[in-house]
């Protein structure tokens, strides 16, 4: 860095060294939506987790996660917290999202909605060995097709309808975090998947996915 000034007529330039470290706090997200329909994200956070998701216009949409990969309930609350702005779009009196206390089975958190309380369960889509890979290497890479990224949403359904209860899954929202996987969350893909397969989804009984 230059520092520059002048006296008595002099320009006396100093150069000074930077110090320190540029440290990034929290999660920076940033997506690029072009005319011709592609998409792309890329997600960085201070975990050193980077991920990147592309989905040309004419062809197979790929994701990519370096890192070290969440696990158990990690994150899960800044999810909710996700859902809980989501809704406030549509209703100004949903409360802050909140570990879930209660002795239901599956559920993480709770989301308070004037005299209701919303039970959410969360979960990510993709198949088991991307995550045992990105476990074991700290690198996974994917390429699917819309239909794919559909087919991955009702398969986590499926899975998670074969741990509860019909009784229970009709209280629960389940809450699809897409993070790591943010093919999943581009606006054509889940639309592909509710309709390539929403009604497949729905007959898991689910209050709401």
């Amino acid at each position: 860095m230059s520092n520059v000034s002048q006296k008595e007529g002099v320009i006396v330039t100093q150069e000074k060294r930077l110090e320190g470290k540029i440290t990034m706090h929290g999660r920076l997200v940033a997506r690029k939506i072009s005319s011709d329909g592609s998409d792309a994200i890329r997600v960085a956070d201070d975990q050193r987790q980077s991920v990147t998701a592309d989905l040309p216009s004419d062809g197979e949409a790929r994701y990519e996660v370096s890192g070290r990969s969440r696990q158990n309930e990690e994150g899960v609350l800044e999810v909710c917290q996700i859902l809980a702005q989501r809704l406030r779009r549509d209703n100004g009196r949903v409360g802050e999202p909140r570990r879930a206390t209660g002795t239901e089975v599956g559920v993480d958190c709770e989301i308070p909605i004037l005299d209701e309380v919303l039970q959410v369960q969360v979960t990510r889509p993709a198949t088991p060995d991307f995550w045992q890979k990105l476990n074991r290497t700290a690198t996974a890479e994917r390429s699917i097709s819309s239909a794919d990224a559909a087919d991955d949403v009702l398969a986590i359904v499926k899975a998670k309808a074969g741990k509860s209860s019909p009784t229970d899954r009709a209280k629960i929202v389940l809450a699809l975090d897409a993070t790591e996987t943010a093919v999943h969350a581009m606006p054509s893909v889940a639309q592909a998947a509710r309709e390539r397969r929403g009604a497949d989804i729905a007959t898991y009984g689910f209050k709401a996915v």
